[in-house]
């Protein structure tokens, strides 16, 4: 890369988003080249192209950017400073998933054999499943039990770290920890995704930046609304929506 583009002159060049854009834009804006990160959901003529291939694609990425770079919907990735802040939450998030399965998956094998594993939280299910699991099971049930108590452990501590991480570098999050059901881990996400809250004009336009807002089909006198769209930071999504389900729990009726 160094080859080829720190010589030529500065130029306008556009690359889809994907798992080396941030680096690439990175490299590329330090030897002074404009980069337009690309969003790939909203390039409908390339993902959708009959004829479609890296060199085509490559050149519909170059016409759109000559004419008008806005139809590109660009991205803007996040500053460095706080992209181990970002790791940090989605290296929860995995483990998180991960026992879930595990969870899941011993509950499924014990149902199997005719067996129920009690309703208990995440901190004591190893030791009320090992209580349920009989003796020709054990060999190969122990160590998934053993990995559960292991990522309760290691949950443990990212949540102790992320809560440091909130209080020390994120005060602005307390703020949105006075809202029933939102925790350190939903006010951080929330802080580190919308970045800088002085680009959107009206506080509107935040649920729509997240996908909130259910999607538009208007032809003619005819104007549908359909479901969100689903845009933008899936894990923040799904974090406020819990977070709206429990704050409606505690206010409906039989809950």
């Amino acid at each position: 890369m160094a080859r080829h583009f720190q010589d030529l002159p500065p130029s306008r060049i556009a690359i889809e988003v994907g798992t080396h854009s941030r680096s690439v834009s990175q490299l590329l804006a330090e030897w002074g080249h404009e980069v337009i990160v690309a969003n790939p959901r909203n390039l409908r003529m390339i993902a959708d192209s009959i004829r479609k291939s890296d060199q085509v694609d490559a050149h519909m990425l170059a016409r759109l950017a000559r004419v008008d770079p806005k139809l590109l919907s660009p991205i803007a990735h996040r500053k460095q400073e706080i992209y181990p802040d970002i790791i940090q939450l989605k290296a929860r998030d995995l483990l998180v998933k991960n026992r879930t399965r595990l969870m899941n998956a011993v509950r499924g094998v014990l149902k199997s054999a005719g067996l129920r594993v009690p309703n208990s939280g995440t901190s004591c299910f190893p030791s009320k499943a090992a209580q349920c699991i009989p003796e020709e099971l054990k060999p190969s049930m122990t160590p998934l039990l053993e990995t559960i108590s292991h990522l309760n452990q290691q949950i443990y501590s990212f949540d102790k770290a992320i809560e440091s991480t909130a209080q020390n570098s994120y005060p602005e999050t307390n703020r949105l920890r006075q809202i029933s059901g939102v925790g350190s881990i939903t006010a951080l996400q929330y802080v580190l995704t919308i970045g800088d809250p002085g680009r959107f004009a009206h506080s509107r336009d935040v649920p729509a930046y997240l996908g909130l807002t259910p999607r538009r089909h208007q032809s003619g006198s005819v104007e549908q609304q359909l479901r969100i769209s689903k845009a933008g930071n899936k894990h923040l999504r799904c974090l406020l929506v819990q977070c709206a389900q429990y704050l409606i729990g505690t206010f409906w009726p039989g809950q």
